[in-house]
């Protein structure tokens, strides 16, 4: 005989199930497997059930900065990896700390032309007659920065590397392309690791469900 789901009570943390019968009953959340927790967690009527939820703004917040920091942990050290991975095949330079030096280089790079970005976009909605002409004119600078930003960084590896410019252009392309395999190799892993389980167990609950108070 199936259930559908129909409700969830907050105070048992259980779901609420409707056999084909008519007939209700409860069953813990914690007690479905890892897909039927999502599934339950997701539902309409679980979600009808928000506002007795344990939501705090401080809780929300620390959740999404922890996410937020393992994503740019994750993304730096892909990032790093393929500078280092381009540099050694193309450049000839394995030393990681030479990659490692040209990625804060990078970033510095990016840093200024950010705050370069921010003055000149204020300059131009300061003295346009409205804000459609702000908006098309710092687009247009917007553009133009980003592209000397690009020249500006190809400008340094040479240099950086000790190398000419056709091998430079070498590590420009064979960077982005290690970045790119490392980042779908990463993804796919987090996806296969989320199916194990034990460890899709464990996010679910203690990175969702607990911290909201739903088990």
């Amino acid at each position: 005989m199936t259930a559908e789901l129909v409700g969830y009570d907050y105070t048992t943390k259980s779901v609420i199930f409707k056999k084909e019968d008519g007939v209700t009953y409860q069953y813990p959340l914690i007690k479905l497997d890892t897909g039927g927790k999502v599934k339950a967690a997701t539902s309409p009527e679980v979600s009808k059930t928000s506002a007795q939820w344990d939501i705090s703004f401080g809780k929300v917040t620390g959740i999404a900065l922890l996410s937020l920091a393992v994503f740019l942990m994750i993304l730096i050290a892909l990032d790093i990896g393929s500078i280092w991975g381009a540099a050694a095949l193309v450049a000839g330079v394995p030393e990681f700390s030479r990659s490692l030096k040209l990625w804060g280089k990078f970033i510095l790079i990016q840093i200024a032309f950010m705050v370069l970005g921010g003055i000149v976009g204020g300059i131009f909605g300061a003295f346009a007659g409205n804000p459609e002409d702000a908006v098309r004119v710092g687009s247009l600078a917007g553009g133009i920065l980003g592209v000397i930003r690009l020249i500006v960084s190809f400008l340094i590896i040479p240099d950086h590397f000790d190398i000419g410019f056709f091998r430079a252009m070498g590590f420009v392309l064979v960077y982005p392309l290690l970045l790119g395999v490392g980042l779908f190799i990463a993804g796919g892993g987090i996806v296969l690791l989320m199916m194990i389980d034990p460890i899709g167990e464990a996010v679910v609950v203690h990175a969702w469900l607990r911290p909201f108070g739903l088990v």
